[in-house]
């Protein structure tokens, strides 16, 4: 999915807290019912996110998938579980923020 937002979502519901990072993109639209993209989100839990990268992800982190292509893994219940940056030319400089943003 090419990302075209990311969005760090935090609070409490229902006296639980959580923190989870929403991220936006494009997908193509089937060819058998139109044509071009549209938009999805996905909501990532920044544990599982921290988790795919090696290390606690903050906003000055998340903000560098802005533009790349991610894949995600799913668990039985379609919750998250990984995350990965698909690699390409294009993504070259988003690979290159994570790495730097990774310090």
């Amino acid at each position: 999915m090419k990302i075209i937002g990311v969005e760090d979502s935090k609070g409490v519901f229902e006296n639980r807290p959580y923190h989870n990072v929403n991220f936006y993109g494009t997908i193509p639209v089937n060819s058998n019912k139109g044509a071009g993209l549209k938009p999805k989100k996905v909501k990532v839990k920044l544990s599982v996110l921290s988790e795919s990268f090696g290390r606690m992800m903050e906003v000055k982190d998340i903000i560098t998938f802005m533009g790349a292509e991610l894949d995600f893994d799913y668990d039985e219940y379609q919750n998250v579980k990984r995350v990965h940056v698909v690699e390409s030319s294009a993504n070259s400089q988003t690979s290159q923020n994570l790495k730097i943003a990774k310090g």
